[in-house]
This record gives C-alpha cells, structure tokens and sequence, in this order.
C-alpha cells in the first residue's frame, strides 16, 4: 500500500495549516498545478513531484461528501491551489460518484472570515442552524 499521499496530507495538515485562501477574485488564477486523485480520500495539486495543497474528503453517505481539510502550502497561497482543489471536487469527483452535496465546517480559527468568503465564491451557502457549517447543493 502507497502511504506517501497520506503522508504529504500530514505534513501539509501540520506544517501548512490554511489561512489567508484565495479570497473568490473574479478571475481565476492558473495555480501551476495539475488535481489527481490520491488513494485515502484524497486530491492533491502538484507540479511534478512537487505538492502544492490537498482537499481530503469523507463520503458520508451515498449523496453527501464531507470536506475534511484542505491545505495549501505557505508559498501557494493566493494563487489559485485551494480553488483548483475545490473546484474538481464539486465539478469532477462528486458529479461523476453520485454526490448530491458536499459540506464543510470552517475552523474557527483567526482567518474565517476569509475562508468563508472564499467558499462563499464557489457557491457554498452558510448552515443557518449551525455555526460554521457550509453546504453546497450540487
């Protein structure tokens, strides 16, 4: 079993909290990264052997996909990973597995208001019973 991309996700989980995403500019910067698809419920962004960011998700069931954390690297913030990420999750992977809708919960962390805005930009709309709780109906 390939445990690298797990690995990377750690590090980057750890090393690279996000903060101070791409705040929804209206056009979208090329990242310089390609999307894969990982093993463990995973997409990551590289350039070559490079990893610019990753998205781990959580089906929760048959419809409903969980967004578990996205990170991106310090030095590729703002530069379009975290939306290349996010956005071949909604219009790629889920579409093409069946999901319905896809969820998140915003840390609440010293930058959530950027990364609510941020999802806000890709149609992510706020849970209006839960507190930092984002859907996306696909």
């Amino acid at each position: 079993m390939n445990f690298t991309p797990l690995i990377v996700a750690l590090v980057l989980t750890h090393l690279y909290p996000v903060s101070g995403m791409n705040e929804g500019t209206s056009t979208p910067k090329d990242p310089g990264c390609t999307v894969t698809e990982a093993e463990n419920d995973f997409l990551v962004c590289k350039n070559g052997s490079e990893s610019y960011g990753t998205l781990q998700y959580l089906a929760l069931n048959s419809e409903t996909l969980l967004i578990d954390d996205l990170t991106v690297k310090k030095e590729y913030r703002r530069q379009g990973v975290a939306t290349a990420l996010l956005n071949y999750l909604i219009k790629t992977f889920a579409p093409r597995q069946g999901f319905k809708r896809i969820e998140l919960f915003v840390d609440s962390g010293k930058d959530q208001d950027g990364a609510v805005k941020f999802y806000k930009s890709t149609n992510f709309k706020e849970d209006e019973n839960v507190k930092y709780k984002m859907i996306l109906t696909l």
